[in-house]
């Protein structure tokens, strides 16, 4: 079990590498306004300006960018108060193209709905469903930031968090 996560997350650090996911990143995230709203050039920032420009970069991601879900909303009446009876289950196959492995089930009270939530890896894919937690949160970030050119380390804890 241990020795699978430790694949996993290497393989994880490596997709932050493939070209196609850094230039759908960088389509994403709003980078000359990032640069213009601090004022600095794109062609050779300074140490200073690309701590700016990390800040920016998190700012943007968690402020306007990225939405940590902690219970999804029903698809059915968007309720997130009546969402509850959390199970997982395996990945769908359509899912596991997005690097999914296991997907929560939830019942919404309300309307009676079930559905899934799948807990994407792929970070190409989070930055469409732009969502999730702790580990959605931190590979669409990674991408993000490595796209800009910075330096990253996925750290994983085997206690589930990342």
């Amino acid at each position: 079990m241990m020795l699978q996560g430790i694949r996993s997350a290497m393989h994880t650090r490596d997709r932050y590498e493939d070209p196609v996911a850094r230039a759908k990143a960088l389509a994403t995230m709003p980078v000359a306004e990032m640069y213009s709203k601090l004022n600095i050039s794109q062609a050779n920032p300074s140490d200073e300006d690309k701590d700016k420009l990390l800040m920016e970069l998190m700012r943007w991601f968690k402020e306007d960018f990225f939405t940590w879900v902690n219970n999804p909303p029903c698809p059915g009446c968007g309720s997130i108060d009546k969402v509850e009876g959390e199970r997982t289950d395996a990945a769908l196959y359509h899912e596991k193209m997005h690097g999914a492995t296991v997907a929560e089930v939830y019942s919404c009270i309300g309307c009676n709905c079930e559905f899934r939530y799948p807990r994407f890896n792929s970070a190409s894919h989070l930055l469409e469903t732009r969502s999730g937690r702790c580990g959605e949160w931190a590979n669409c970030f990674c991408l993000c930031a490595v796209s800009l050119g910075f330096e990253v380390r996925y750290i994983r804890d085997f206690t589930d968090h990342v």
